[in-house]
């Protein structure tokens, strides 16, 4: 009897494994037969998605979401990275000192990334 339930708990492991592949192949091709037609879908070349809320499209609006989350996020890790860099400071640990200064650049790198790439001409 053991024999047969361990047989049947691995024939379900095998049957779930092979159906979450089957999903993410099928997920996949979903998704490559979308993109196929991307270009076109919305007017072609005049249409054009820039990194500010506006009400023209809701790509836009998104993307501008996005980047004030970057922002605010970034803010947030350079705020802490100082917070750590003088704390560190006071008490004179080297390794503290150099995590927080890892975290300082971090921030201001990921607050900086929105315009980064928009002088790039990344994002519009």
């Amino acid at each position: 009897m053991n024999a047969l339930v361990t047989k049947n708990k691995e024939t379900m492991s095998n049957n779930l494994k092979n159906a979450a592949v089957y999903c993410g192949a099928a997920a996949s091709i979903a998704m490559s037969q979308l993109a196929a037609f991307a270009d076109n879908a919305f007017g072609g070349p005049e249409y054009h998605v820039n990194t500010n809320a506006s009400f023209d499209n809701i790509e836009s609006n998104v993307l501008a979401f996005i980047f004030l989350i970057f922002r605010i996020v970034g803010a947030a890790i350079a705020c802490w990275g100082i917070f750590g860099f003088i704390t560190a400071r006071t008490n004179g640990e080297a390794a503290s000192i150099g995590d927080s200064i890892g975290k300082l650049v971090g921030g201001i790198a990921l607050a900086a990334a929105p315009s980064v790439l928009r002088s790039f001409g990344v994002i519009g």
